[in-house]
């Protein structure tokens, strides 16, 4: 049987007393020590939203351009009606026109064939540049009876010497003077007086251009409108 002394009893309870696990600080303590992170890392996300939101706007500026309404042809006369204003975002190396300047395009034909939602560049308004070695453009100034109603760009008319007409004598053609020749409309600029008359842009071969000219100037020409494909 063993008996234990006071001092012995004494020292053991030392020896239990530091082998105890330290003592962990409370969750409270932890908690506030986190706070100040938790603070900084809030204000790290806000800056860095913050920073690309600015970049974004910065690298994608919304420019406001024209596009087409609608389809149009080679040689078509733009009209306010045609164009519609786009917001696009795109570098300076996109060629567009600018929606402010509208005015400087409504009454130009265009240059080549335009889809509908198609943006509208400079080097698509101006002069038909559809033109191929052999052909020419030929203007002409009509009166209503001379043309179709509602011929427009991209139809196909054939052009008819009117001035051999016996007078009085029938309503019949007689044997024409030139033989007649087929183009495509480029474009039709109504007259602004309203009697119904206009004036054609007509893309012929070019070897009818000079007799086309002369029946026009002299007032001797009809069109007739041809299927298309003709």
């Amino acid at each position: 049987m063993t008996t234990t002394t006071p001092d012995r009893a004494a020292a053991e309870h030392k020896t239990r007393v530091r082998s105890l696990p330290a003592s962990r600080p409370s969750g409270r303590s932890t908690r506030r020590r986190d706070v100040p992170w938790i603070v900084l890392g809030v204000f790290l996300v806000v800056g860095f939203a913050l920073t690309f939101a600015v970049v974004s706007l910065a690298t994608n500026h919304v420019t406001r351009v024209l596009a087409l309404t609608r389809s149009v042809t080679t040689g078509h006369v733009l009209r306010a009606s045609d164009l519609t204003e786009v917001g696009i975002s795109a570098g300076p190396g996109v060629a567009s026109v600018s929606a402010t300047s509208e005015s400087s395009v409504v009454g130009r034909p265009v240059a080549v064939p335009l889809a509908a939602g198609a943006l509208l560049t400079p080097s698509a308004v101006g002069a038909p540049q559809s033109l191929t070695s052999g052909d020419a453009v030929v203007g002409l100034a009509l009166k209503p009876g001379q043309f179709p109603p509602g011929l427009t760009s991209g139809d196909q008319v054939r052009v008819v010497d009117t001035g051999n007409v016996a007078a009085g004598s029938s309503d019949t053609l007689a044997p024409p003077v030139a033989p007649p020749a087929n183009g495509v409309v480029l474009n039709v600029v109504p007259s602004t007086e309203g009697d119904g008359s206009a004036v054609l842009s007509l893309r012929v071969a070019d070897g009818d251009a000079n007799a086309i000219a002369l029946l026009a100037s002299a007032d001797d020409v009809a069109l007739i409108l041809l299927p298309a494909g003709s």
